[in-house]
């Protein structure tokens, strides 16, 4: 029934029809009586259009050049197709098949017969070259308008290794062995892989010392380093090059051992005389993780060292070294050439360390004089003593002079008495006459020695000179011509006498004046060679006559 009469017109919408069925119609009306019909007419619905939807194709990713990437697939759905072929494809770098396994093409067509349809289609990627290969597969046929498109997704890649930087090892002082692994060779072939390595923390890749390795194994490699320097850090990353360029690991790092001398204390020399030689004394040399380079022992002002004992003594030493541990004495000998101080320290250099190492070392030069002893006094007369003295050491040089000092002053200055020189040095003693000495005074002395470090003395000693008899005594008796003779005489006046020689006619031959100051006559006179031989008589006198009188035989 229709509802909307206008004007005597209505209409009516049917659905729920057949497509492409005809069907037959009259239009009716009725009232309270009766219905009425109008005259048969007829129409057809309309066929369908044919439809085609696809399901969506998983994209491909990076994809190496040259190889198969896939396949993945979708699915072709028709309905109220044509018996028209469907084609799909072509896009460039995508080939197709409706099996995985079977023939794949840049291009199907794909027979069917009509009606409903539906196919998978299996999809691989083969990209030739470094590029995006993004597109549309186009899906046509079947009695379709437009074509269906297919998204596809893929690039074409060359990628590089996969690289992993490993750990360090063997480290020494001037090596390291340093590991890597590829776990994946990327799109191409290995062309090289090592580590590169360099002082310079987080260095640009490219920009360090490259040292290849040729022991891949299972993935893992290592590069052995060498001519390293000690205490150092270095920063490496392992590397490997393909066809599609070269790829790092991370970056890690290590420190070269550090090279270390040690010395024991080496015993001071004391004093040495100048130009002369110490005995040797040593130290030990100990040394640890060295390079091979030389060490180096001195120089230090007035000392000289030898890898032996008895070998051959130098300035500067210079030790061959190979490397590694080092134990080996340094001898050392003192040679002085000055009076100082020679305490310093003997610079220790080399074996890859990069400090000195100071060994201390204490001597000094020395110009020793010599060692004296003051020896005993005898012989002792009215006028004269013999005084004698030993040396017990010559010091640092031969004795230059020695003999005895001597003084009226208890406890004199060393150097303010009479010096009285000897000339009788028997092995270490030696003796002098003190003469012209005052009778009866006590008189103090020192033996000394001079050389070329200064002069020395022994203790002081004392004695007392004998006092002169009371009586007119002459000495010796007989006396010679032109020799000495002393007369002594004790308890007279200071002022004038005289000593006159008579011959034995009585005439005086010689005489000897004097001015005497004490209470007492104690001196020698040189009696003439001319004088001839015989008895003469002798006269002491002075302003008031003869004080006394002797003989006296020349002979």
């Amino acid at each position: 029934p229709a509802s909307n009469l206008a004007g005597g017109n209505f209409s009516r919408v049917i659905s729920l029809l057949t497509p492409a069925t005809t069907y037959y119609y009259k239009a009716f009306a009725g009232n309270s009586t009766d219905t009425y019909w109008g005259a048969e007419l007829s129409f057809t619905t309309a066929s369908p259009n044919p439809n085609i939807t696809t399901t969506s194709l998983t994209g491909f990713g990076n994809v190496c050049t040259g190889a198969i990437g896939g396949p993945n697939s979708f699915t072709i759905n028709g309905t109220n197709l044509t018996t028209t072929d469907i084609n799909v494809g072509p896009l460039a770098g995508f080939v197709f098949s409706t099996t995985s396994g079977g023939a794949y093409t840049s291009s199907l067509i794909l027979p069917q017969p009509g009606g409903t349809y539906s196919q998978t289609i299996y999809v691989e990627f083969l990209p030739t070259a470094v590029q995006s290969y993004n597109g549309n597969i186009p899906v046509n046929g079947g009695g379709i308008s437009a074509a269906v498109n297919v998204a596809a997704t893929g690039a074409g890649v060359n990628s590089t290794a996969t690289v992993t930087t490993g750990a360090s090892s063997a480290i020494t002082t001037t090596t390291a062995t340093l590991a890597g692994n590829v776990s994946s060779n990327g799109c191409s072939p290995l062309l090289s892989y090592g580590i590169e390595f360099s002082t310079a923390n987080g260095f640009a890749n490219g920009t360090g010392t490259q040292r290849p390795s040729t022991n891949i194994t299972g993935g893992n490699f290592s590069s052995g380093l060498t001519g390293l320097a000690p205490s150092t850090t270095y920063y490496y990353k392992a590397y490997a090059v393909n066809g599609g360029g070269t790829a790092y690991g991370a970056q890690q790092s290590f420190t070269t051992v550090s090279p270390v001398l040690n010395a024991t204390a080496l015993t001071g020399f004391g004093n040495i005389c100048i130009g002369a030689t110490s005995v040797q004394n040593a130290f030990t040399l100990t040394g640890a993780n060295l390079t091979a380079a030389n060490i180096v022992v001195g120089p230090l002002n007035g000392y000289a060292f030898s890898t032996t004992a008895a070998g051959t003594y130098t300035a500067t030493l210079t030790v061959t070294a190979t490397g590694g541990v080092y134990n080996n004495a340094i001898y050392v000998k003192l040679s002085p050439t000055a009076v100082q101080s020679y305490n310093g320290n003997i610079p220790v250099t080399g074996g890859g360390t990069t400090g000195t190492l100071n060994v201390a070392v204490t001597g000094a030069g020395v110009n020793t004089p010599p060692t004296v002893t003051t020896g005993s006094s005898s012989n002792i007369f009215t006028h004269y003593a013999t005084l004698a003295g030993n040396i017990t050491a010559n010091g640092c040089s031969n004795a230059l002079g020695y003999g005895i000092e001597i003084s009226g002053i208890n406890g004199f200055a060393d150097g303010t008495g009479t010096k009285i020189a000897g000339s009788n040095l028997a092995g270490a003693a030696f003796s002098v006459i003190a003469n012209n000495l005052v009778q009866g005074a006590t008189y103090y002395y020192k033996a000394y020695v001079t050389n070329n470090g200064g002069t020395a003395y022994g203790a002081q000693q004392s004695f007392t000179v004998s006092s002169v008899p009371d009586l007119f005594t002459i000495f010796p008796v007989p006396a010679a011509p032109g020799s000495a003779m002393r007369f002594s005489i004790k308890n007279i006046s200071p002022g004038y006498y005289g000593l006159q020689f008579f011959n034995s006619s009585g005439a005086l031959v010689f005489q000897h004046h004097m001015n005497i100051q004490a209470n007492f006559i104690n001196q020698t006179v040189t009696i003439p060679g001319t004088m001839a031989r015989g008895v003469y008589q002798l006269k002491l006198v002075n302003t008031d006559g003869v004080v006394a009188k002797t003989t006296v035989l020349i002979h």
